[in-house]
């Protein structure tokens, strides 16, 4: 799956990601009751502020984006590259300068054997 993601999209999957993670999943969060939780972020609504999604939850962890994988910087947005199966899945998160800067390199191969 290739998608675009921002602290405001994933607020607005934060309870989906939480009931993935800690209902389905059965990750305990330390003492934290999961459902509560999870009630606590549909109640939120559709499109809820990251800073609420964090009030619930009590840290930023499904709010934070992080940073471009290949030039560490920091952005509003990134797109994010996941592949693999379940527990095997993993994530790899670029900025728009360093995908265009990958997309050159189709153009300039094409131009050397």
């Amino acid at each position: 799956m290739i998608r675009i993601v921002s602290r405001e999209i994933l607020a607005a999957t934060a309870a989906e990601e939480w009931k993935r993670i800690h209902i389905d999943g059965g990750i305990e969060r330390g003492g934290v009751d999961v459902n509560d939780v999870h009630r606590r972020l549909v109640a939120l609504g559709k499109n809820p502020h990251p800073k609420e999604v964090e009030d619930v939850i009590g840290a930023r962890d499904f709010t934070t984006l992080g940073s471009c994988m290949h030039c560490d910087r920091r952005r509003k947005r990134l797109v994010e590259i996941e592949f693999g199966v379940g527990a095997m899945c993993e994530q790899v998160r670029l900025c728009e300068a360093c995908l265009d800067e990958a997309k050159s390199l189709f153009t300039q191969s094409q131009l050397q054997p």
